[in-house]
């Protein structure tokens, strides 16, 4: 199945200007030249050809082709694009036209799994690809582009060589004890060694953090009392009705989300239900899921209705970064708490409050190279396994044991490192990366 040569739209499926056809693999050529009116040269290198598609006598389109040859393409094959017109009824024609000389339509992702299977990009830079389509924001498409770059790569690719190096070496000093002229790895000489890659391998997570939040957006919980003016002050966000607005307390039951890009940064806002003692079972529900989204998000927004004396700032919410914001000051302030002073209602201050939320994620991502981040959940998950493995290996030293018992840990460790570059694999990449991507891709 993977010697297939495979055949999908890579634009979308939308009637559009133009749209691009893609094939890939060894009769890539060959079938072209069924289809194609105009004769190809396999001596020539890439060529950008115009002519016709035609099948069974009958010209589907007038075309541009661009021929490449194995191993110089994306996915390591011989690869066919097709640029055509973008009416879902040429592109299908085309499609069968290739299907019917030898090409079969390809899986989700199968181009990009090609190139990753050819060896052209690690499994990181594959996943990249696709976290680019997907990118909604500036900052989002810098961290999937250095993905793609191979940048990220290259962090764990230096911590994976570095703890081959030492295993490397054990494994010499376990299997030929003769050899005097290598050094014999004790626990002193392992542990700044290894605590070395731990430290390195924290960090890294540590940027991970940054790198999933940028991926999937920073959760900001709109919380606070009844009636303060949380769903105003979503709307006045958003700049749109996104929630409902009246003036009875506890007409939010469920969370309200809105998404919006500020500073370069995805936002996803979460209005809640406000936090009192339920009355009923409805209210109860609404509390609770309150409760759940304060526990998940990254900043915290309590408003506080200012126009009111004797408000307090929410229990709970000072473990977490978060703002308290002041509203209704187009009614006049009367609470005594400090924050931000603003007005849903009328929207005023509400970009000196956009500023402080984007000062509060902690997010300074000025040079380029600084957005080489982990972002997704299996690296993150695997870069974790990584590290806890090093953290046993580290104790381990510490607590005198053999040298050789060290090495299974790092071993672990190092597994773990290869499973992210997808130089080891044990996930069904099937089901676990590609099926996430689009057909074409």
């Amino acid at each position: 199945m993977f010697n297939d040569t495979i055949v999908a739209l890579s634009t979308a499926p939308f009637e559009s200007a133009l749209a691009l056809i893609r094939m890939s693999g060894k009769e890539a050529h060959k079938i072209l030249r069924n289809i194609f009116s105009v004769p190809i040269s396999e001596d020539q290198g890439p060529q950008i050809i115009h002519g016709q598609i035609i099948n069974d006598g009958e010209v589907i389109d007038d075309v541009v082709v661009n021929l490449t040859k194995a191993p110089k393409t994306f996915t390591g094959e011989d690869t066919v694009e097709i640029s055509c017109h973008g009416n879902l009824v040429i592109i299908n024609k085309i499609i069968e036209a290739c299907i019917k000389f030898g090409a079969r339509l390809a899986e989700k992702g199968e181009f990009t799994k090609k190139a990753f299977i050819n060896g052209k990009i690690d499994l990181i830079q594959a996943e990249s690809i696709n976290d680019l389509i997907r990118a909604n924001s500036e900052s989002a498409v810098k961290v999937a582009l250095q993905g793609l770059k191979g940048s990220v790569s290259n962090k764990i690719k230096d911590l994976k060589n570095d703890l081959l190096d030492i295993i490397s070496q054990i494994e010499v000093n376990i299997d030929y004890p003769e050899y005097e002229d290598i050094e014999q790895l004790t626990n002193k000489i392992l542990l700044p060694r290894i605590k070395i890659l731990s430290e390195k391998s924290s960090k890294i997570l540590e940027e991970a953090e940054t790198g999933q939040m940028i991926r999937d957006g920073i959760k900001v919980a709109i919380v606070g009392k009844p009636n303060a003016g949380k769903s105003s002050l979503l709307n006045a966000l958003l700049e749109e009705e996104k929630a409902i607005v009246t003036d009875i307390a506890g007409t939010t039951r469920d969370i309200v989300e809105g998404r919006i890009i500020i500073g370069g940064l995805p936002f996803l806002f979460l209005d809640t239900a406000g936090l009192r003692n339920p009355t009923n079972k409805i209210e109860s529900l609404g509390v609770e899921r309150s409760k759940k989204a304060i526990s998940e998000a990254d900043i915290i927004i309590n408003v506080i209705d200012a126009s009111k004396t004797g408000q307090k700032i929410e229990t709970g919410i000072k473990k977490k970064p978060h703002i308290i914001v002041l509203n209704k000051k187009d009614i006049g302030i009367k609470s005594k708490i400090e924050g931000i002073s603003i007005s849903a209602l009328k929207k005023d201050n509400i970009e000196e409050l956009k500023k402080a939320i984007v000062k509060k994620t902690g997010i300074e991502l000025k040079e380029y190279d600084q957005y080489a981040l982990l972002s997704n959940t299996r690296q993150i998950g695997l870069m974790q396994k990584a590290k806890r493995a090093l953290e046993d290996a580290s104790l381990s030293c510490k607590k005198m044991v053999p040298v050789d018992l060290i090495y299974i840990d790092l071993r672990l460790a190092l597994d773990a490192l290869l499973e992210i570059l997808g130089e080891k694999s044990n996930i069904d990449l099937d089901n676990e990366v590609f099926s996430r991507f689009c057909v074409g891709k």
